[in-house]
């Protein structure tokens, strides 16, 4: 291999070869006129700016960066963390068992509502209401609780109709028709406040003969202390000499322990201990109602007449008339399975 000043030499032969050329040549280094050289500092001169693949990395984990915060945001935009949750119900059934003393009716069925018939001079229509004051002159003639705008009704047919003081016309009366979104077209107007229709006969738990001069009064602090479990109390076999058969519902879980309790209780009287299908009164108690209005208790009720008739593990929604759409309501707050022991208290009923 011909060496560096061989090739220096024939490339010039005829001129001198500078000082600095024969040190490069030889594997120096000359300074310029400004900067010294320093051993390394080539080396480190190179590193001033990151190479190109550095560049890009920085670039990407940039563009990932903010690709990040948009998704967070777009998230956050749907999710709406700050507006609370409500839980709603899922798809509505289509089928459910219906308690038997609650089966709907068609929505085209003729149904009747007893009340008072009442119109004021100023109202351009009759109203059904609970109940009628005479003495009162405002813009509803007298009426207390509106239970219904009325159609059709023909006062020179209502002969026992009375006048009020302020010029109102008001009747107590039975009105039969059909409803008609929510108005109740009359067709006929009865001289009679019938009775909403008797409830289903009173369950029995088991069979026991009555103990002479019982009263209900007597079981009062044993049903007060029962809640595991607990369903109903009612009395059967009343008889003019004691209060009849106590019988005490709760869950399978608790039959023993409640007989027990009653065993040693101050009660002494004819009992049954049994079960009733579904949920517990407590249970019933922490229903959520807030999407259906209810009025917790036991058995039929009406705002007509008095207090429920029979005690059975039961929630009572009161409407204004039983249509079939009720039932998908129903199930979807309270669930298929306890949906049949939701029973509804409406104001009208079915005509026969």
């Amino acid at each position: 291999m011909p060496d560096m000043m061989d090739e220096l030499r024939a490339i010039a032969p005829s001129h001198e070869i500078p000082a600095w050329a024969t040190k490069v040549a030889a594997g120096g280094h000359e300074p310029t006129d400004d900067h010294p050289v320093v051993p390394g500092v080539g080396r480190l001169q190179r590193f001033d700016r990151p190479p190109l693949a550095r560049r890009r990395t920085n670039l990407l984990l940039g563009l990932a960066a903010v690709v990040a915060l948009v998704a967070l945001v777009i998230a956050a935009a749907w999710w709406k963390p700050w507006e609370p949750r409500v839980a709603t119900p899922a798809a509505k059934p289509t089928t459910m068992t219906t308690a038997l003393d609650q089966k709907p009716a068609p929505a085209t069925a003729r149904r009747q509502a007893s009340g008072y018939i009442v119109q004021s001079p100023t109202m351009t229509s009759a109203v059904l209401c609970e109940a009628w004051r005479q003495d009162l002159t405002m813009d509803q003639g007298g009426c207390i609780n509106v239970i219904s705008p009325l159609t059709g009704i023909d006062w020179s047919t209502i002969a026992w109709a009375k006048t009020g003081t302020d010029g109102s016309r008001a009747a107590a009366a039975t009105v039969q028709g059909t409803l008609h979104g929510e108005s109740f077209a009359v067709d006929s107007v009865l001289d009679t406040m019938l009775p909403t229709p008797a409830p289903t006969s009173e369950p029995s738990l088991c069979s026991a003969v009555p103990l002479t001069g019982t009263k209900t009064t007597d079981a009062e602090q044993l049903i007060q202390s029962l809640v595991g479990g607990y369903q109903a109390a009612w009395w059967t076999g009343a008889t003019s000499s004691s209060a009849g058969v106590l019988n005490i519902a709760v869950t399978t879980d608790y039959v023993g322990s409640t007989r027990d309790a009653v065993r040693n209780s101050d009660y002494k009287g004819a009992y049954c201990v049994g079960t009733l299908p579904g949920p517990t009164f407590y249970d019933i108690n922490r229903m959520d109602f807030s999407q259906i209005s209810y009025a917790s208790g036991t058995g039929p009720h009406s705002l007509l007449y008095g207090q429920p008739s029979i005690a059975l593990p039961r929630v009572n929604l009161r409407v204004m008339i039983r249509v079939p759409e009720q039932d998908a309501q129903i199930a979807a707050v309270y669930g298929p399975d306890w949906a049949a022991y939701v029973f509804v208290d409406p104001l009208f009923t079915l005509v026969p």
